[in-house]
């Protein structure tokens, strides 16, 4: 792309398949896209396997377009996850992880340790707990609950790099030559048993007038009794989805 730039200017496009793609090199036209003219831009073209593993993308923060669905998470993430008390919550759990990564690495004084791979691992524990951390009890429990999901989003972030024919030909997507989609549509059914399980033990835990925490499941959960009354679009598929 720098030599193709440094040939034809900064802005250029470029066929991939059927499709044609523009590319901007440099930092003015970033800027412009990415910020200036956001609102135009913002819209993301999902891959054959995203679609697949996030329910045709509808549901999906990232490939969702802009528009009240899109909107209707950005809320969610801003105003319910990124508030102060949600921010609060976040730090303690950092904390904690951080604290833990560090005991680990000192057991492994003298030892070649892999620091990119516990860097990740400590992220992956932060978000897991972020999002259902008060469903699971003991921390064993979270542990391997947090190790499933790491296992299925590395598989998923594999496939996603994958290149896949049915993203540059379109049209052949439905017979999904490379066995991408049907990969990544097991992997959404493994998804959703382990989301609805968690889901579950938290419902069980408020109808048994337990203490539950403010996480993100919980968010979803109050959003989705608001949507009974008409309120919010959502449905326990949805939660389970997004």
């Amino acid at each position: 792309f720098a030599g193709l730039a440094a040939k034809h200017g900064p802005i250029l496009s470029i066929r991939l398949g059927s499709k044609v793609d523009i590319v901007v090199t440099s930092p003015e036209l970033a800027r412009e896209v990415l910020r200036d003219q956001d609102s135009v831009f913002a819209n993301r073209v999902m891959p054959d396997a995203g679609n697949a593993v996030s329910f045709g993308g509808v549901q999906n923060i990232v490939g969702n377009p802009v528009g009240p669905m899109w909107r209707l998470l950005r809320r969610l993430c801003v105003h319910e996850m990124l508030s102060p008390s949600g921010l609060a919550n976040v730090h303690d759990l950092r904390r904690r992880e951080f604290r833990s990564t560090l005991r680990y690495l000192h057991t492994k004084s003298g030892e070649p340790v892999d620091l990119g791979a516990q860097m990740f691992l400590n992220t992956m524990n932060v978000i897991t707990s972020a999002m259902w951390g008060g469903t699971i009890g003991s921390e064993s429990e979270r542990a391997a609950v947090g190790s499933e999901f790491r296992g299925l989003v590395a598989e998923v972030t594999e496939l996603l790099g994958t290149p896949n024919v049915s993203d540059f030909f379109p049209a052949l997507a439905p017979f999904d030559l490379q066995g991408i989609r049907g990969k990544m549509e097991r992997f959404r059914s493994r998804f959703d048993l382990m989301f609805a399980k968690i889901i579950q033990q938290r419902m069980k835990a408020q109808q048994d007038g337990g203490e539950t925490a403010t996480d993100f499941l919980e968010c979803m959960l109050k959003m989705e009794k608001e949507g009974g009354d008409g309120k919010a679009p959502f449905t326990m598929d949805n939660v389970k989805a997004l």
